[in-house]
């Protein structure tokens, strides 16, 4: 559900002096015309280019997803949902796709019904945008509608990333926060004149023009949405540039208003304080961020576990294993499949049997799960660890959790038993390989 544009191209033919464009070069100077866009637009250091030869994403807003370019059937087509982040948002799109027609010399097809090419909002013909902020209006009253009557309970995600499953009681999440059932309600019930007073609450976009608001909500996206709430690693680690760039629009923010606009200064000073600290940090609960919070987290092989959202992932492990850790804590995990379909047999150890300092256990519908606390030498640390296993048919995961504090044991149990399989599909886009940032 949800508004977008979507447009296509077919290359000019050769001709005896002069050999017809192929997809790869015009790809390239989109590419290069985008990032001419974004930066006389100012937004530059926040939008960014996976490059293939026949495929493209640019990011332009974290609200959103990509830009998709890709070929199909002769075409070079561009497919950008919109509604996500609001009529600003759409009203860019069209213009830079304008401009890209302009700057490359081609025109896109805008109205071709066998293809599907169109802008949902027509925006493209009439450039009234008063009627885009209405179609967004009139969209948000029927998406209210649909939550509210057609709903499974509580709990209900908006256009957020299908890993970003958080532990916690609510409604409905969107890239600007949670809300109630009762302001959709309200919503659902109002008259279409009356609904922008809340649209402009929902959507991170409302305005045409990139003012305060703009780069208050970019901010409070990002922070909603993309902000680990951690220090940096190191100098490669993108959390330091999310936190930087954030900081910069909530100052673009505080600049354009004249220091009258009201912005989350305690998650400010907090983001400052990232970016200086050398150390691991526990985020203070019940500000703005999702990762602030546990959240359903994918291990290998389909499998995921409940941890705090602003645990560290380590690149160091091999393609069928993965490790978390934050401080005092580490996770270690691997799975396997049993090709057989049965529910594999939890592996033996007696050494580990004899020594344990407790053994536990759960099953519920889905899986069944075992787990013994040991210690490890003295000369290793002696630390404890909870030495994972879970099983469904054909799939045996292994966890390790070692803690350094003894006191952190209920929490290994707990998150033992969060342990449970999921699949889900997850958004790629095939041979899109070369990744540049435009800022």
């Amino acid at each position: 559900m949800g508004l977008s544009v979507c447009v296509g191209m077919q290359p000019k033919k050769g001709s005896f002096l002069k050999r017809a464009e192929s997809f790869p070069d015009i790809l390239d100077k989109i590419a290069e015309c985008v990032r001419e866009y974004v930066m006389l637009k100012g937004i530059g250091d926040l939008c960014y280019a996976n490059i293939g030869p026949e495929a493209m994403v640019i990011g332009i807003h974290p609200a959103e997803e990509e830009m998709y370019f890709y070929v199909e059937s002769g075409y070079l087509i561009c497919s950008a949902k919109t509604s996500s982040v609001g009529p600003g948002y759409h009203a860019f799109i069209v213009e830079l796709l304008e401009h890209v027609e302009s700057q490359c010399g081609f025109s896109w097809d805008w109205d071709n019904e066998e293809m599907g090419f169109e802008d949902e909002c027509g925006y493209h013909q009439h450039k009234d945008y008063q009627l885009l902020q209405e179609a967004m209006c009139y969209h948000l009253q029927v998406l209210a509608r649909h939550l509210i009557n057609h709903g499974s309970g509580d709990k209900l995600s908006i256009s957020l990333p299908l890993d970003l499953r958080i532990e916690h009681s609510y409604f409905t999440i969107s890239p600007m926060g949670p809300w109630d059932k009762e302001f959709f309600q309200e919503i659902d019930q109002s008259d279409l004149s009356e609904i922008p007073i809340k649209a402009e609450k929902f959507f991170a976009w409302w305005n045409k023009d990139m003012d305060a608001l703009f780069w208050k909500n970019f901010g409070l996206v990002r922070m909603w949405t993309e902000i680990k709430w951690r220090p940096p690693l190191d100098q490669e680690d993108r959390a330091g540039y999310l936190l930087s760039t954030t900081l910069q629009c909530f100052e673009k923010a505080r600049e354009l208003s004249g220091g009258s606009i009201q912005l989350p200064e305690e998650e400010i000073q907090e983001m400052q304080t990232l970016l200086t600290l050398e150390d691991y940090y526990i985020p203070k609960p019940g500000l703005i961020g999702y990762y602030r919070l546990d959240r359903r987290t994918r291990l290998t092989g389909n499998w995921s576990i409940l941890l705090p959202g602003y645990f560290y992932e380590s690149d160091e492990t091999e393609e069928n294993q993965v490790r978390y850790f934050h401080k005092d804590k580490s996770i270690f995990a691997h799975s396997h499949s049993d090709l057989r379909g049965i529910v594999p047999e939890f592996p033996v150890d007696e050494e580990i049997d004899q020594d344990n300092l407790g053994v536990f256990t759960f099953e519920n519908d889905t899986c069944v799960g075992k787990a013994t606390l040991i210690r490890a030498p003295e000369s290793e640390g002696g630390y404890q660890m909870l030495i994972c296993h879970v099983a469904v048919l054909g799939s045996l995961c292994t966890v390790m959790l070692a803690m350094d504090n003894d006191d952190d044991i209920d929490w290994a149990i707990e998150t033992f038993k969060s342990i449970e399989p999921q699949i889900e599909p997850t958004y790629t886009v095939q041979k899109a390989c070369r990744n540049e940032h435009y800022g």
